[in-house]
């Protein structure tokens, strides 16, 4: 699926209709090295209906997943959870964590959050956890974190009068 001799996955790949969306994870370090030895990759391939082989839909370095993406094929998205080199503090070399998404038919980034710097926000490839409201959730060192879209309100139910 991906580079000969740096290609591994170890993770739910993704499957809807007749296509599969894998994540690369190879050079994993577990969960306490630096997990950007991780290569990064996310591939979309679509089985042929007669099932003669597959083509490569798109391929993307722009993440370096760092859990098992999710597809919503109610927003047409794939959520991912990665790690980014980030700027050293006092010399010493911290990563950024980022929570983001792919759209389903291009592989091209539909937008990308910080959420924090540091080994405590490594999600130790745990899934990307999607609620009914939209709400992702994503398990970390730190604890659970909920993420919202920060443009949208939680509905409140109406009360009878």
């Amino acid at each position: 699926m991906f580079e000969e001799g740096a290609s591994a996955t170890e993770n739910s790949p993704i499957g809807y209709g007749n296509d599969l969306v894998l994540e690369n994870n190879a050079g994993y370090p577990g969960p306490f090295g630096n997990p950007l030895e991780t290569v990064a990759g996310l591939t979309r391939v679509h089985v042929l209906e007669d099932y003669s082989g597959c083509e490569l839909v798109w391929h993307t370095e722009e993440f370096r997943a760092q859990t098992t993406p999710r597809l919503s094929t109610a927003t047409g998205l794939i959520y991912t959870y990665s790690v980014k080199e980030g700027q050293p503090v006092l010399g010493i070399p911290i990563n950024g964590w980022y929570f983001g998404a792919l759209d389903w038919e291009t592989g091209e980034r539909a937008f990308e959050v910080w959420v924090g710097n540091g080994g405590f926000w490594n999600n130790v490839l745990d899934p990307v956890t999607l609620g009914p409201d939209g709400t992702a959730y994503v398990g970390t060192k730190n604890g659970l974190m909920a993420i919202r879209d920060g443009g949208k309100k939680p509905k409140k139910e109406k009360k009878d009068k």
